[in-house]
């Protein structure tokens, strides 16, 4: 997180109209990345400025729009830190219902809403489905295969949701592997096709996935 130490960017966010207009009448003063939290799923200068506030650094943060082209630097993901998370997640996918009851699941809805809504501005007709954002809590990790599949019916081209891919041409918001580690193919193989854990962790997949994390 760079606001609390580089005053000009500090100076940037108390001058900018963005956000005066967000936060209306009860913004005063921001001095740290706490301060503009709220905004992290709104502007990709919040996610630059403040990448760990806004979960950038996290495999399950709670910005949906996890990307370079969002807004969080690529130094994020390719970090001890985020590594060192990454391989303590288990290799399991909670049930639609709990999924749902989580946080980060909760707050990727509603962003995912609010970017399908831009993609599909042009052409309703042709969107999967009216409320993906309900679809997405309902199904949980099986939305992958109904958006994967829902795309190729309509479009004719294959996506992947796993690897943040959901519209052919657009930029990739974040990946629903580390999530959905075995709808993704995450799991450990035996023999020859086995995956060691930098290999794993590589494609975005929980450590606990390695041979020797025990599968769930």
């Amino acid at each position: 997180d760079l606001l609390s130490r580089i005053p000009e960017l500090a100076r940037f966010w108390n001058e900018s109209a963005e956000a005066l207009t967000f936060f209306g009448s009860s913004f005063s003063k921001a001095e740290t990345c706490a301060d503009i939290a709220a905004m992290c799923p709104l502007q990709d200068k919040a996610r630059a400025s403040c990448p760990e506030t806004c979960g950038c650094s996290s495999p399950l943060g709670g910005s949906f729009l996890s990307t370079p082209e969002y807004g969080c630097p690529v130094a994020c993901k390719r970090s001890e830190r985020y590594f060192q998370r990454l391989a303590a997640l288990p290799c399991a996918e909670p049930p639609p219902a709990e999924l749902a009851a989580t946080t980060y699941w909760a707050e990727w809805s509603a962003q995912l809403q609010e970017k399908l809504d831009e993609i599909f501005l042009s052409s309703p007709d042709r969107r999967p489905c009216v409320d993906c954002a309900e679809t997405f809590l309902k199904l949980g990790c099986g939305f992958i295969a109904f958006w994967s599949d829902a795309i190729r019916a309509s479009f004719s081209t294959d996506v992947d949701p796993c690897i943040g891919e959901f519209m052919e041409g657009w930029p990739r918001l974040r990946p629903l592997v580390t999530a959905c580690p075995i709808t993704c193919g995450c799991r450990a193989t035996v023999g020859a096709a086995s995956k060691t854990l930098p290999q794993l962790l590589e494609a975005g997949c929980p450590g606990g996935c390695a041979a020797t994390g025990g599968l769930v």
